[in-house]
């Protein structure tokens, strides 16, 4: 397998989940390509957000079973930018937006 860097996350999380392109064009219509991985999470914490707000279990699962992955066999650049940006994008959510416990599947029922 790749190793899964910071030049070919954004390639993967498009791959993997075709329904994030359009956030992931969104971002690079908004504000280009030169800013850093970190950053560049924004918009995967957009995607997810929707994806839960959406109450689908399976891809919920599928998103979250990836972003363990990714945590687990990322570079140090990628894991980095799951923890600070994206994982922290979501503690940071308004509390009214997300309930947490949606992220546990016997809530989704």
């Amino acid at each position: 397998m790749e190793e899964i860097t910071e030049k070919n996350l954004i390639n993967l999380i498009n791959k993997k989940f075709p329904k994030f392109i359009p956030n992931w064009e969104s971002y690079l219509n908004y504000c280009g390509e030169g800013l850093g991985l970190t950053v560049q999470m924004m918009p995967l914490t957009d995607f997810v957000m929707d994806v839960v707000k959406s109450r689908d279990e399976s891809e919920i699962e599928r998103l979250f079973d990836f972003i363990e992955f990714l945590m687990c066999n990322g570079n140090d650049y990628v894991q980095t930018a799951i923890a600070t940006e994206f994982l922290e994008g979501l503690i940071n959510r308004d509390p009214d937006e997300i309930q947490f416990l949606s992220f546990n599947s016997l809530s989704l029922r």
